[in-house]
């Protein structure tokens, strides 16, 4: 998308801020949670927290590994850098560079959401196959400068992963520039063949935590049970609505029986 050029090109120009008011414009009112129904999920969409995870826990191989960069342009440049006599060899390079991202980001916790609510894969994958539920939030209501959203990034899908040589410049000159925190998005870049999640991440580098519960600065504003959520977990979330320990409108996901695939969403 267009858009997302853009806000990179403001970024590598030091334009930054004028970079997140350009995404927070972007940013959909509705953005989906999938989650299985378990004491732990449930608790944390009581009190009203969002799970944090490592990315190297995530299932594509290639999670947060969506950059490249020239090795015989970088190692010209580190060497002029460095006015080092020693000829760097690609291995050394790299294995410069690769220290240099783990460096960075090494405390990285990432919490998953889509854009879509009737999507079948992500229900089957990530809300053990329809049983489980969906939790929609609005990002958008949040300044843009503001953390969450602020750190909140659209996955871009491609056939090939990132160039960051130049970027790559700018950070060994200064790894306290503020032009690293397009790393973290150029990261996201994943094949084109997990488009169909649709999906944007929000990155938490500020906390210690391995990975666990986040307070979330905006409450739910629904959630939705999977077409085969049991009775009993039915039951359990219609009586913390009724208790008041659930705000937000309560539906449930139907098969249709008409000629389309769709789902019929019904409030509880």
């Amino acid at each position: 998308m267009q858009w997302k050029k853009d806000f990179i090109n403001l970024f590598e120009n030091d334009e930054i801020d004028e970079a997140y008011k350009l995404k927070h414009k972007k940013i959909p009112s509705k953005l989906y949670k999938y989650l299985p129904f378990n004491s732990d999920n449930l608790k944390s969409t009581l009190n009203n927290e969002i799970w944090f995870s490592i990315p190297k826990r995530f299932n594509d191989p290639f999670d947060c590994m969506g950059i490249y960069w020239d090795s015989k342009e970088m190692i010209d440049y580190v060497s002029k850098k460095n006015s080092n006599k020693k000829v760097l060899s690609i291995e050394d390079i790299n294995k410069i560079l690769k220290s240099t991202i783990q460096s960075l980001t090494y405390h990285i916790k990432v919490s998953c959401f889509t854009e879509d609510l009737y999507s079948m894969p992500m229900w089957a994958n990530y809300s053990e196959n329809h049983s489980g539920f969906c939790i929609e939030y609005d990002f958008s209501k949040l300044s843009y400068n503001d953390n969450f959203s602020k750190y909140l990034f659209p996955v871009a899908y491609e056939s090939n992963k990132y160039d960051i040589t130049e970027l790559f410049k700018i950070i060994l000159n200064n790894t306290n520039d503020h032009r690293v925190f397009l790393l973290f998005f150029l990261m996201q870049t994943k094949h084109i063949s997990w488009n169909y999640e649709k999906e944007w991440r929000i990155f938490n580098i500020e906390h210690s935590i391995i990975s666990g519960s986040i307070k979330c600065p905006v409450k739910p504003t629904a959630i939705y049970l999977g077409f085969k959520c049991n009775s009993e977990d039915t039951k359990m979330v219609l009586k913390l609505k009724e208790h008041n320990k659930i705000e937000c409108p309560i539906y449930s996901l139907k098969q249709t029986e008409t000629k389309f695939f769709d789902f019929e969403i019904i409030e509880k």
